[in-house]
């Protein structure tokens, strides 16, 4: 590349990073996983055995760290973002070494699979949040890093760098356990200028399997999981996404990025050195994927469920760089860098207007729920909202009241070895009376004016917030507030 090429390109990776630290973000999501980082690491709670998380908790433990080093509250969210841009920077990273381990190459296609990751960053909202799957794809990138190294090393070498992408594919799983359908596609991401046998790839694998055994005792260990933890995590999760009203309209973008993806995968192919045999396989793992991810998504397609697919994208286009000598390279180059300055300049200046303003906002709003509520009392509001580092009433925190409520009617159909407590909202409201309740809480009908009249009698309502207030709890003067009549229930 020449000296304007790389400085284009160092400035349109800088514009991602920002984007990615300044975006509006996910307004439940990211909420969530810091306040569950809070009750593990300054309460010192465990989930399932003290409060209800279906997901894994190597994220809780990452981000942990916030309060470990003494985060000011106010900063949680951004300086959780900046753990976000750490790992989509080293996922840049690890893309462009992958795709320079080959030889022959054009040196400016080997850009082109981290505009494809960064452009998708761009496309589909909230995909690079403070979630699990953000964490998870470094940890498979350089997983294929290692793989790849293992077949130009000596044997001893290449035992130690086998197992070593073994350890990282089971973190990233064990971070986000939808990256496990990436496991038969990622065998083949060899060298394909390297002359490479069965023998050579079983070997690799036998190594990269015990790699991933160790990794796995590893991880159940130091996030103190157990095996039935790990099990419940994943059936939980699995049944949630089919109960319920469901999500359809993100499926539209999910399809065009399956298209566009199409098109990028079939030039690759038509530009490798792969045999026909060996193209039909990688296309069949593309479909694969694809449609598993689409399938494990259920009745909710939301960005997340196709990110392992944005990766392994990434990943074989890493792995396939475009040959020297031709000149479709090229015009796919200039393609990719004119439309990804396009999309960072646009998101830029949308983060400029609105995302800076979002996350202050977001944290205006928290910082006030956090000076009305003492902090040993709990509130029961949706991530939205949520103070972060205030409790919760009783072994339920996460409100997912989609249709007639979501979670509840999950958990009452969930088969478990260990019964669950019973998930009633409204009997939890009545035993711990939190100082914050959200109106979503409320009947909308006369069902129940007992619970009608108990909501009367302790709460009052307050505009501007948009939440029910205890009574006995003080809010500062300027906010105004009203008592809720039993009829308006």
């Amino acid at each position: 590349m020449t000296q304007k090429e790389k400085l284009l390109t160092a400035a349109i990776l800088s514009v991602w990073m920002i984007y990615l630290l300044f975006q509006p973000g996910h307004p439940n999501d990211e909420a969530e996983h810091l306040h569950i980082a809070w009750l593990i690491q300054v309460h010192g709670l465990k989930p399932i055995s003290d409060f209800f998380e279906h997901h894994q908790p190597a994220i809780w433990h990452l981000i942990g760290s916030l309060f470990r080093i003494g985060v000011n509250d106010d900063w949680l969210l951004f300086f959780g973002r900046i753990y976000v841009v750490v790992a989509a920077l080293l996922s840049a990273i690890g893309l462009y070494l992958i795709g320079c381990r080959s030889t022959g190459v054009n040196a400016k296609s080997l850009l082109i699979p981290v505009f494809y990751f960064m452009l998708s960053s761009l496309f589909l909202k909230n995909l690079m949040v403070i979630r699990p799957e953000t964490f998870a794809t470094p940890c498979i990138i350089y997983c294929v890093l290692l793989w790849r190294a293992s077949f130009s090393a000596t044997q001893t070498n290449a035992r130690l760098l086998s197992a070593g992408a073994g350890l990282l594919g089971i973190a990233a799983v064990m971070i986000s356990p939808r990256f496990a359908i990436l496991a038969p596609g990622i065998p083949l991401l060899f060298p394909s200028h390297l002359t490479v046998s069965m023998s050579q790839v079983i070997y690799r694998v036998t190594w990269g399997l015990l790699g991933s055994a160790v990794g796995f005792f590893l991880s159940l260990n130091f996030f103190n999981q157990s095996l039935a933890d790990l099990t419940f995590n994943v059936e939980f999760s699995a049944l949630l996404q089919t109960t319920g009203v469901g999500f359809y309209a993100g499926f539209p973008i999910i399809l065009f990025v399956g298209v566009f993806s199409l098109l990028l995968f079939v030039i690759y192919l038509g530009n490798s050195q792969y045999s026909n045999s060996v193209k039909k396989v990688y296309l069949a793992i593309f479909i694969f994927i694809y449609l598993i991810s689409i399938y494990f998504s259920g009745k909710y397609f939301y960005n997340q469920s196709i990110f392992p697919f944005v990766v392994w994208i990434a990943l074989f286009m890493a792995s396939t760089p475009l040959m020297s000598g031709g000149a479709q390279q090229n015009t796919l180059w200039t393609t990719s860098v004119a439309f990804t300055t396009v999309a960072a300049v646009f998101s830029t200046y949308q983060i400029s207007m609105l995302g800076f303003n979002s996350i202050n906002r977001s944290n205006t709003t928290r910082a006030l729920m956090r000076k009305i509520v003492p902090e040993d009392q709990s509130v029961l509001l949706p991530y939205t909202l949520h103070p972060i580092t205030r409790l919760d009433p009783g072994y339920y925190a996460l409100p997912i009241l989609e249709g007639n409520n979501r979670l509840c009617n999950t958990i009452e159909i969930f088969d478990a070895s260990a019964a669950l407590p019973p998930c009633d909202y409204h009997e939890t409201l009545r035993h711990y009376r939190p100082a914050l309740v959200a109106m979503r809480f409320i009947p909308k009908s006369d069902d129940d004016r007992n619970y009608a009249q108990f909501i009367s009698i302790n709460y009052r309502y307050n505009p501007d917030l948009g939440v029910l207030i205890r009574h006995d709890i003080k809010i500062p003067e300027d906010l105004t507030t009203e008592a809720t009549p039993v009829e308006n229930l």
